[in-house]
């Protein structure tokens, strides 16, 4: 496992959107847990258009994995753009991510048989992208995980990203190029209460 912790890249800006970020959205996943009935907040494919969703969505995470990989990456990459951009620019664009990812993904499964979708893989993925435009040479420190043990290097981020986009067509190409795992569809309607 590959996890960026920091960055060298000048910080103009403390970054309390982002870490205020982290606690909502780890403290919207607690809520998740003891909801009676959390799917009105998940966006929901082939049941018309809910803006409403198109916002709440990016506050819920499937599971804890789910939930630390984003908010591993929101600190790494918020760490690059809120730092350049300052707080309320930076919660603008990851709202703006956020929202804008969920309403296009809305809109373009109108006429799917249904099923849910959470998190803030959106926003993240826009963060990355941005970073990746704003910083490709500042390093990121890295931790690496082989059998348990700890490796820390740097790498800059154009090389992180490049490393992270080729794994994630791999893991696509395993799964067939499907929307997402039959394993995170089954823990969404898990811990969403769906059948």
């Amino acid at each position: 496992m590959l996890i960026p912790w920091s960055t060298d890249a000048p910080l103009y800006h403390m970054p309390v959107v982002t870490i205020t970020l982290i606690v909502v959205n780890t403290l919207a996943f607690l809520g998740i847990i003891v909801a009676e009935d959390p799917t009105p907040w998940a966006l929901a494919f082939g049941d018309g258009l809910h803006p409403v969703q198109w916002f709440t969505n990016i506050f819920m995470h499937a599971g804890v994995g789910h939930l630390l990989g984003n908010m591993i990456f929101l600190w790494a990459f918020g760490l690059v753009i809120e730092g350049k951009v300052g707080w309320w620019r930076f919660l603008i664009i990851y709202l703006g991510l956020g929202v804008f990812e969920s309403a296009v993904s809305q809109i373009g499964m109108l006429g799917s048989a249904g099923g849910l979708a959470v998190g803030a893989s959106g926003a993240i993925y826009g963060l990355l992208a941005m970073a990746l435009v704003w910083a490709p040479k500042n390093s990121l420190n890295c931790l690496l995980f082989l059998f348990w043990y700890p490796f820390s290097f740097e790498m800059p981020i154009l090389g992180f990203v490049m490393l992270y986009l080729g794994f994630e067509v791999f893991v696509l190409w395993l799964d067939d190029f499907q929307m997402s795992s039959e394993a995170m569809k089954r823990e969404v309607a898990s811990r969403l209460g769906s059948p």
